[in-house]
């Protein structure tokens, strides 16, 4: 049979052990949110994940480029077209889209517009920094831009230019692009980024920064 003396020592031992469990567990709990404070700490900003935003958008703008190569329509040009512009619901936040086709005049429709078709397998993203265009040293280019792919891959750019889909206004020429160098940079009003971008094959190379 159990003494009292020794019952109130299984339980002191009992209670003792239980205490300690929830320390330990405390100490774990809290390691575990400096780590995951540290990792978070560590990561780029939100400009970095949206300079990917951009550079995700102008491959598939490149990839329906060159499948437009051989095809004729009466109503649309060749190539694509990457379209970034401030999200007008969300202050310091952009909107990148792609479209099939340029906007600029097509000889086989004649003076007519049409709204560019949006690619459906790459749905509009909104990321949550800005863009500006910096152009062979010149002046930036802020607000709403866009990014023309031929068929060939070359790029050129229309900075500032608003495309709105429901009321579409053609450039009256390819705007081209300067060889001599061009950037896009990316800020979150945290960690601002430049890198630079190719006319040759329409390349935004976030692994660089400028």
């Amino acid at each position: 049979m159990e003494t009292r003396s020794t019952a109130d020592s299984r339980l002191a031992c009992q209670r003792g052990f239980g205490l300690a469990d929830l320390m330990v567990g405390v100490a774990i709990g809290s390691a575990f949110l400096l780590a995951v404070a540290a990792s978070f700490g560590a990561r780029p900003g939100h400009a970095h994940g949206a300079a990917l935003a951009l550079e995700a958008a102008l491959a598939e703008a490149r990839s329906l480029a060159m499948t437009t190569g051989d095809v004729t329509d009466t109503a649309f040009p060749t190539g694509a077209t990457v379209v970034v512009a401030p999200d007008p619901t969300v202050a310091g936040s952009s909107l990148v889209a792609v479209y099939h086709s340029r906007p600029i005049p097509n000889p086989n429709s004649g003076s007519q517009s049409f709204p560019l078709p949006i690619d459906t397998g790459f749905p509009v993203m909104r990321v949550a920094a800005t863009f500006v265009v910096q152009n062979g040293g010149g002046p930036p280019s802020g607000d709403a831009f866009a990014i023309l792919i031929s068929t060939s891959g070359y790029a050129s750019i229309a900075a500032p230019y608003t495309y709105d889909s429901e009321q579409p206004v053609l450039l009256t020429s390819d705007p081209g692009c300067n060889d001599s160098g061009v950037s896009i940079a990316v800020t979150d009003g945290v960690r601002p980024e430049t890198h630079p971008f190719a006319c040759r094959d329409g390349s935004y190379d976030v692994s660089t920064t400028i």
